[in-house]
């Protein structure tokens, strides 16, 4: 599924997301709650690119750092902690393009 055209729009389903989120728009309890069903649904999904596992990766440190998550998300931290350590071993090239 990584180069697909549902590939493609959950990446930019999730930059847009990650650019509301940084620019600290008003989300809305909803839009919270379908930001984390989209980030754990590429997270979870094992033919996710390395480019859409990093973005999701990027989009729930960004929900951390603005408040956006509760202590029950405490589960998804750890598992962007342990992706991260996986894309540094598989995709080092994917890591340095897009955040180097």
């Amino acid at each position: 599924m990584g180069f697909g055209a549902k590939a493609m729009k959950r990446r930019g389903e999730l930059r847009l997301i990650e650019q509301a989120v940084r620019g600290g728009w008003n989300i809305t309890a909803k839009g919270r709650d379908n930001a984390l069903q989209l980030v754990r649904e590429v997270l979870a999904d094992s033919d996710a690119s390395p480019r859409e596992r990093l973005r999701a990766c990027s989009v729930a440190i960004a929900m951390s750092e603005s408040d956006l998550l509760a202590d029950s998300d405490d589960d998804l931290l750890e598992t962007v902690k342990l992706i991260g350590q996986q894309l540094e071993n598989e995709a080092p090239s994917t890591l340095k393009r897009l955040h180097g």
